[in-house]
């Protein structure tokens, strides 16, 4: 199975709920999920500027559902976003929008001297097409420019970290400190700081920012077919009675698919048929490949690369998600929407997403045993299989694009 007929490029898809600040959370009224949300008009029209050092993945993902809607309701919206970490079909969806403009600047992931031209060039566009109602940060770098930037104009300023860097178990204590010190500084520029789950609220207010700063608006998934994805078993050649465990996402060491390699060996080790299928590239591909060799058990994995994760999902039996820290992971909420029960660690979203033994099941970071353990179960257990899958799928209209965005907005306009 190594060599696999789908290992092709293409982009990315790897996109509860409430929205909530102090206050208790109001009861909504949930949408079946496959019936379309409706498209409604904003009461003013806002001038919108995200400001994004990357456009892809799930941040990507989150951007483009998020313009999209925003635009649909008369906003106008501005994306300055980076010309390094973009991902084109992403950016040109975007891009093909109504109302949206679009620039690239030389933006750097990591802290960097050139930080300070970047600054001086967004902030001349942000006077020559302004004024703008609204500021809104994406990540640790673009919200941190947001909000320096919105020191020269009234708006409001907003950011999303999508997973602080500080919740990184790798981080040193120095760079941890670090970080911490400018996250709290920030934050006092800031007129609201968006967190996507619980977790990372909770970890927001460790770092020492204000409460009263913290709002809760967790992603959201817009309704699709999940038929149109009907015919991914045939395409990756799986047996009938092979179980198919697939993982989603960029393969390093936030993701830790090396925590899957290795329960899949111990579980092939006990005489179980497996299928693993990886999807999505990164740093520690080919040393995951090499570790399956070594582990002699590379026939059980097909390496997909960079793909649409929903024109897959329905072929998968389990999907794995031994992640070290998220925010709040899109492919988590496309596995619900598709009925695949889940076998995560306890990051941002889980407690929110997967009701541990009734859709899935929560394992303890760094617990190999444990996580092989869960996967085994459910390959074993085709009616658990079945009867998770339902109420992942039933938890999945929880969890709607819709809410998503009027969170958002309800954080512009108030």
């Amino acid at each position: 199975m190594s060599s696999n007929p789908a290992e092709r490029r293409s982009t990315p898809s790897i996109n509860l709920l409430r929205v909530r600040d102090n206050a208790p959370a109001k009861a909504l009224t949930v949408n079946s999920s496959m019936v379309p949300e409706p498209q409604r008009t904003a009461a003013r029209r806002l001038k919108i500027c995200y400001v994004a050092e990357t456009v892809r993945t799930g941040v990507g993902r989150h951007l483009r559902d998020l313009i999209e809607a925003m635009t649909a309701r008369g906003h106008e919206i501005h994306l300055l976003h980076s010309f390094r970490r973009t991902d084109p079909h992403l950016l040109r969806e975007i891009q093909d929008l109504p109302r949206v403009r679009c620039k690239a600047f030389a933006m750097r992931r990591e802290p960097h001297w050139s930080d300070i031209s970047v600054i001086y060039a967004l902030a001349r566009y942000i006077r020559r097409k302004g004024p703008f109602d609204v500021v809104h940060g994406h990540s640790s770098k673009g919200g941190a420019y947001a909000r320096l930037l919105g020191l020269q104009s009234r708006c409001k300023r907003v950011y999303t970290p999508h997973a602080f860097v500080t919740m990184s178990p790798h981080l040193s204590s120095l760079y941890r400190g670090t970080y911490a010190c400018v996250e709290r500084g920030l934050s006092h520029l800031s007129d609201r700081i968006i967190c996507t789950s619980d977790l990372e609220r909770t970890h927001a207010v460790e770092l020492g920012i204000r409460l009263d700063k913290l709002t809760v608006v967790p992603n959201g998934l817009s309704p699709y077919d999940v038929r149109m994805g009907s015919r991914a078993r045939e395409r990756l050649g799986s047996a009938a009675d092979v179980v198919v465990i697939g993982f989603v996402g960029r393969m390093d060491a936030q993701k830790a698919p090396e925590r899957l390699v290795e329960a899949a060996a111990r579980i092939i080790g006990r005489g179980r048929k497996l299928h693993i299928v990886m999807i999505g590239d990164g740093p520690l591909r080919e040393s995951l490949m090499a570790l399956t060799r070594r582990l002699h058990i590379a026939d059980a994995f097909s390496w997909l690369g960079v793909a649409v994760a929903r024109e897959w999902l329905t072929a998968f039996d389990v999907l794995a998600m031994p992640s070290r820290y998220e925010g709040f992971s899109y492919v988590l909420l496309e596995a619900l929407h598709n009925g695949v029960p889940v076998v995560c660690t306890a990051v941002g979203g889980v407690a929110e997403a997967i009701e541990d033994g009734v859709n899935g099941f929560v394992v303890p970071h760094d617990d190999i045993d444990a996580l092989a353990h869960r996967l085994a179960q459910l390959a074993d257990d085709p009616d658990l299989r079945v009867r998770m899958g339902l109420c992942a799928r039933r938890r999945s209209t929880q969890f709607s694009l819709q809410r998503m965005v009027d969170g958002t907005e309800e954080i512009y306009l108030s």
